[in-house]
């Protein structure tokens, strides 16, 4: 029988050129999941604040004395988050670079806890929309506002859509802050009480009390909201229910039963 022969020797890969390769392998993917590790948003957020710190007259790498000057400087100026912010941009910038991280000296934590405490307010939360505040405005809406949107002839994309200052409808969806606008709006014309509290997020706010008063599974209603803390959606529950689980409030209502015989 004929042997055929081909015609190009196989090449044959060194042990230590596929080393080299595996290591190319695990860095690409060593780099893939540092990038992914941080997202777009937050990367921005940290550029800007390196920059604020250097436009007042940091330099980086820096010391503990700088970092507690600018805090004292700018705390009259910018929020206690804002501060927090920037503390956690300049620790991420010298880890990095791999300089000592002066942001976690004892004598800075106390300085930004100090101002927390001076000039902190507490953050403003939104009302949270029950379900029947949700039905209102649905149907406010179908009876208001559902036959504009079929009058300006929308079959596909956003319904909630932007217009210019020309009055002309756009195909981009509204913004977020305009959705804030829209739905106080709203609300005024449904007469609710609690307008001025009301944001895009009073929604979110009303999901996890809703449905905890449904009964229903307290893994169901994390996964729906996508909360990855247990601790977050528990205090969402437990503000919801301070005032339909009050023991005053379940005596009046006893009062009125017996009031009404």
């Amino acid at each position: 029988m004929t042997k055929i022969q081909s015609s190009s020797p196989i090449p044959q890969t060194s042990p230590s050129v596929a080393k080299n390769d595996k290591s190319l392998s695990v860095g690409h993917s060593q780099q893939y999941y540092l990038q992914a590790a941080t997202s777009d948003n937050t990367r921005k957020a940290y550029r800007s604040a390196v920059i604020q710190f250097e436009k007042w007259g940091g330099r980086l790498p820096c010391s503990e004395t700088i970092i507690i000057e600018y805090l004292i400087d700018r705390a009259v100026v910018l929020n206690p988050r804002t501060l927090d912010l920037h503390l956690s941009a300049i620790k991420q910038w010298h880890l990095a670079q791999g300089f000592h991280n002066p942001t976690q000296s004892l004598t800075v934590s106390k300085t930004i806890e100090g101002i927390r405490r001076v000039h902190g307010k507490p953050k403003k939360k939104a009302k949270a929309l029950r379900l029947k505040h949700v039905a209102t405005l649905l149907s406010f809406y179908y009876q208001s506002l559902r036959p504009k949107s079929k009058s300006a002839s929308i079959t596909t994309g956003p319904i909630f859509r932007a217009v210019n200052r020309w009055d002309q409808l756009s195909d981009s969806a509204m913004t977020l802050g305009v959705i804030n606008l829209w739905l106080k709006s709203l609300a005024l014309l449904c007469e609710f009480n609690f307008t001025p509290e009301l944001s895009r997020h009073s929604f979110r706010r009303g999901l996890p009390t809703s449905a905890a008063r449904e009964k229903i599974a307290f893994e169901l209603i994390k996964k729906q909201g996508g909360w990855k803390s247990d601790a977050t959606v528990w205090e969402y529950i437990e503000e919801g229910q301070e005032f339909t689980e009050n023991a005053s409030l379940k005596l009046m209502e006893k009062i009125a039963e017996l009031f009404k015989k």
